[in-house]
């Protein structure tokens, strides 16, 4: 039984690396390409807001579709920089991303709040509070009392630990 869960998750994998390297549909030119943002189980994140601009440029917004993706048409530059949130979600952290030859698709794996907690847990447990702050500080919270909520979870671990 674990050969068989090993492979079908070495499959899985493969579809996921197989997706991210073949030719989106939408991408035409020299200067297009696709994003595509998944979640911590490789499944597309719908309503995913991203912000893409160039060094000293204005940015402009897309927002994933269903699975996952959105299009960048006749984006000129050797390099782009990406941001973006979705509720519940952590937080892509702005960076700056070259454009290589051919690099159609670009994919970044973003993680539920769920999963960033189980993260900071673990960071707590390893007494490594300053990481599990951080990691709480990435999640976007839709209300501020789901942050207070999750915080206060996070601060009564770490005295649990302290004690």
């Amino acid at each position: 039984m674990g050969r068989e869960k090993t492979l079908l998750i070495l499959i899985l994998l493969s579809s996921i690396f197989v997706s991210c390297a073949s030719k989106p549909k939408n991408v035409n030119s020299v200067n297009d390409f696709s994003v595509l943002i998944i979640d911590e189980k490789n499944q597309p994140i719908a309503g995913f807001t991203t912000f893409i601009r160039k060094r000293g440029g204005g940015k402009k917004t897309y927002i994933t579709n269903e699975e996952g993706l959105f299009y960048v048409p006749d984006f000129k530059g050797k390099e782009f920089i990406i941001s973006g949130q979705k509720n519940n979600y952590a937080l892509l952290e702005e960076q700056v991303v070259p454009i290589l030859p051919d690099k159609e698709l670009f994919c970044w794996q973003i993680k539920s709040a769920e999963a960033v907690l189980d993260s900071i847990k673990s960071y707590v447990q390893a007494d490594n509070f300053g990481k599990a702050y951080y990691l709480l500080e990435t999640i976007k919270f839709e209300k501020s009392s789901d942050y207070k909520k999750a915080a206060d979870e996070v601060f009564k671990l770490m005295s649990e630990e302290i004690e």
